[in-house]
């Protein structure tokens, strides 16, 4: 057999690529995600009375990072995974070497082109998100990064290319590991050794990502060198028979993967409006000072958000484990086995996600003090943001079942949808109900999206799917069942344990999880739910539980 062609399977559905790369990446958002919400517990406590405003600050300065990284990364890990994939499968190694170089080359560029801009425009975006001076040295700090990140991305993306998922996973425990060390260590020197200002801490906690992102950066270098051998063997075994130009070859790869890259940035699209339009429509309508709607801020939006994402993260890991299984039904045409896939995977997401929202939204109070202490106002609006979050989960789930459907463009115009209604919708309701304003407006774009999507989903696969709504029903009448005797549970705990004290805060979220945990796994297997939604796993638990 040809060594050119062993090395690599055939490239049966053109946009394979571009999802894989994307559904990696957000597989590994879920690690990342649970990271950070551990992380948070001992960084809020150091920064003490001024913990809100410190994760306010932190907050404000991922999302304009979360736009300059999109901006300045522009689709090149995507489609360079797509395009190393595509030739090195038609023996053209030379060719991918060349986008490869060509991509390192436009993302160094664009990375010191984003980072100035960020730099400079720094006193303008703090100005806009009603920060201050303090949050401009902040976001100065962070614009560091961008140097460093879209090299890091378009790296990422050529062993993705390559099939090398070591290297990517590699360099991710290193970004993540090193990021989250030097927070802690940073701040536990400057707030508790030398007791310097919260201000401070901040700026070098999210200077922590450009020392991930080095570091991640010399993993993946090292990595590509010890590849040199193959790299100068694929090079003289080419065929060299492409006549298009490197230029020409990006270009239209970069309009194939355009709507999958914006619809990548749907999410954070919601959380720049908050932070554009929540402080200064709060501060036209009230008479709060600038320091309390930034402490504010906190409990809308920063605090939740490191609990909230969990669920999201959760659903997009669910439905990555098995998209490589629906690419392949779409490519082969098997339309009835595209219909039972979506059909298995909706209760699967109903069945996964549903009982764990609402059992943090049955114990958000102890949730919240767990993480944050005790505060009354943030577990009521962190409620309706685990509200919020389901729905964006589902949003999230029907955008890249049609992305897989080849249906990205139709996703991006539901996405868009959805956002102008929270504009439109942003500023009554902030108005009206101040804290809980902005997500009631998200709650109502994304259930706008979610409806567009699955209506779509539906008429392009041409099925219904009733039996997935009738066991869809069977699962949240087993989830409201297992919540009312979990909130009984929980009132009955709060004669012994208050919600108010982080222990015992803790003990109530362990006792009502494996109440709430057991009792719907007993339900689901003993009427044999389990076993049609997760299969041979399901078979296992019920025989290790002795569920007949």
């Amino acid at each position: 057999m040809d060594n050119r062609k062993a090395a690599y399977r055939p490239v049966y559905h053109p946009k394979e690529k571009v999802i894989q790369q994307a559904s990696w990446l957000t597989s590994g958002t879920f690690y990342s995600c649970l990271l950070g919400a551990v992380l948070i517990i001992p960084w809020y406590a150091w920064m003490k009375g001024q913990g809100n405003i410190a994760n306010s600050y932190f907050d404000m300065s991922y999302t304009w990072f979360g736009v300059f990284g999109l901006v300045a990364t522009g689709g090149l890990p995507s489609l360079l995974a797509q395009q190393v994939e595509k030739y090195n499968a038609m023996s053209e190694y030379r060719t991918s070497q060349r986008l490869f170089i060509r991509c390192l080359q436009i993302s160094l560029a664009s990375g010191v082109l984003a980072a100035g801009v960020m730099f400079f425009l720094a006193p303008f975006l703090a100005s806009v998100s009603r920060g201050g001076e303090d949050l401009t040295a902040i976001y100065r700090s962070m614009s560091l990064a961008l140097v460093f990140f879209p090299v890091m991305r378009v790296l990422q993306g050529y062993f993705q290319g390559m099939q090398d998922m070591f290297s990517i996973g590699l360099s991710q425990l290193v970004y993540r590991g090193l990021q989250a060390l030097f927070i802690l260590l940073s701040s536990f020197f400057l707030l508790q050794v030398v007791q310097s200002n919260f201000r401070t801490a901040v700026i070098q906690s999210v200077f922590a990502a450009s020392v991930g992102a080095v570091g991640a950066l010399v993993v993946l270098l090292l990595c590509w060198q010890k590849d040199q051998e193959r790299w100068e063997i694929q090079g003289m075994r080419s065929l060299d028979k492409i006549e298009n130009s490197i230029q020409m070859i990006l270009w239209e790869a970069f309009l194939e993967v355009l709507p999958y890259v914006l619809l990548g940035g749907g999410l954070l699209g919601y959380k720049l409006v908050d932070q554009l339009t929540f402080i200064p429509m709060m501060a036209a309508h009230t008479n709060y000072s600038n320091e309390q709607l930034l402490n504010l801020y906190g409990l809308f939006r920063a605090n939740p958000d490191r609990i909230a994402i969990l669920p999201i993260a959760a659903a997009g890991t669910l439905l990555f484990r098995y998209l490589p299984s629906l690419l392949e039904r779409i490519a082969k045409r098997q339309k009835r086995e595209i219909v039972r896939f979506i059909s298995i995977h909706l209760q699967r997401f109903v069945y996964l996600i549903l009982p764990a929202v609402l059992w943090l939204m049955i114990n958000v109070r102890p949730v919240y003090t767990l993480f944050y202490g005790a505060n009354l106002l943030g577990s009521r609006v962190m409620s309706l943001v685990l509200l919020s979050s389901f729905v964006a989960a589902f949003g999230l789930f029907t955008a890249l079942l049609l992305q897989s459907l080849e249906l990205a463009k139709p996703a991006l115009y539901y996405w868009i949808a959805g956002l102008v209604l929270k504009g439109i919708l942003q500023a009554p309701l902030i108005e009206l109900l101040e804290a809980y304003g902005p997500h009631i407006a998200t709650i109502l774009g994304l259930t706008l999206t979610c409806g567009l999507s699955f209506r779509k989903i539906k008429k392009s696969t041409k099925s219904n799917y009733q039996l997935a709504f009738r066991r869809i029903l069977l699962i949240v009448l087993l989830v409201l069942v297992c919540g009312v005797i979990t909130i009984g549970v929980k009132q009955l705990s709060y004669h012994w344990l208050s919600p108010d004290s982080r222990l015992q805060a803790l003990l109530i979220c362990l006792i009502t999880g494996l109440l709430n945990t057991g009792l719907y796994l007993y339900l689901t297997l003993k009427i044999r739910l389990g076993d049609r939604l997760l299969g041979a796993r399901a078979k296992r638990w019920r025989k290790k539980m002795r569920i007949k």
